[in-house]
């Protein structure tokens, strides 16, 4: 399936909405749109709503890991927000959940 993603501020930081999947054939088009908007928006905080995530691989992983130590480096964060339990597995298998706060999705 392929990616979508779309973005909006919110009072805790900017969200990230992806939908499908989140593998190397998106990652270009997501990395060059999150460095714009961390760039022009000044933002400390990113949320990534993975509710409609169905798949990352380690491409993914990349992106968001590289966003969170860069928003670290000035006081801020990245989170993940309403994984699927397939999606948190992975996160979990990865290591991801240690470093950054992961949230499952409501029911899973």
């Amino acid at each position: 399936m392929v990616m979508e993603y779309s973005f909006k501020q919110k009072p805790e930081g900017l969200l990230c909405c992806l939908r499908g999947d989140l593998d190397l054939h998106g990652c270009d088009s997501l990395r060059s749109d999150l460095v714009c908007k961390l760039k022009t928006t000044h933002i400390r905080n990113l949320i990534f709503d993975f509710s409609q995530l169905d798949f990352i691989d380690s491409s993914g992983l990349g992106v968001i890991l590289a966003r969170h130590r860069e928003l670290a480096a000035i006081g801020g964060k990245g989170e993940i927000r309403g994984a699927k339990d397939n999606v948190y597995n992975l996160l979990q298998l990865s290591g991801i959940t240690r470093i950054i706060e992961v949230n499952k999705a409501e029911g899973a």
